[in-house]
């Protein structure tokens, strides 16, 4: 088991390297994570987006989101809703208005993690997360886009069982 797990870092690394984007564990970022939403672009400018919450799913309110550091994520296209997970806690500070693609082991970055939700005719789809529950992985395949990741039911529970 532990030679699986470390085959399983070091293809990650190669991976990383090549340009190539690998699922990340999504309850490791849920620790972390004191506000959870669902969101739509409203506005973009260069780097700069705003984000309106369509959902919360852990945490308080909030109003309109403006991040920076967005290059990269319209590939999915403007109507697109993305799963937004702050990252910042006692230790490190609260998260910087800045986004990214899920990090990989970084427990002092402090910004927005944002997933790409995707719709596969009534189910949607976190794009590129994957997580565990109770002790084993839990994955989703949507045949219909081609695309790995988390269906939200299963983002929910795993949402109630990752207490912040």
């Amino acid at each position: 088991m532990r030679v699986l797990g470390i085959a399983g870092i070091v293809l990650s690394g190669l991976l990383a390297a090549n340009g190539v984007a690998s699922p990340t564990s999504f309850d490791g970022d849920l620790v972390r994570a004191e506000v959870v939403f669902v969101g739509r672009i409203v506005s973009q400018k260069g780097d700069k987006v705003t984000l309106r919450p369509t959902r919360v799913l852990r945490g308080r309110q909030i109003k309109d989101l403006v991040l920076s550091g967005w290059e990269g994520f319209n590939k999915e296209g403007a109507k697109v809703d993305y799963l937004l997970m702050s990252q910042g806690d006692d230790a490190f500070g609260k998260p910087e208005p800045t986004a990214m693609r899920p990090p990989r082991g970084q427990m002092v970055w402090r910004g927005w993690v944002a997933y790409a939700i995707l719709k596969d005719g009534e189910k949607e789809i976190v794009s590129w997360a994957l997580g565990y529950l109770d002790e084993k992985p839990l994955h989703d395949h949507s045949a219909k886009l081609d695309v790995d990741g988390l269906f939200m039911d299963h983002v929910m529970l795993l949402l109630e069982r990752t207490p912040y």
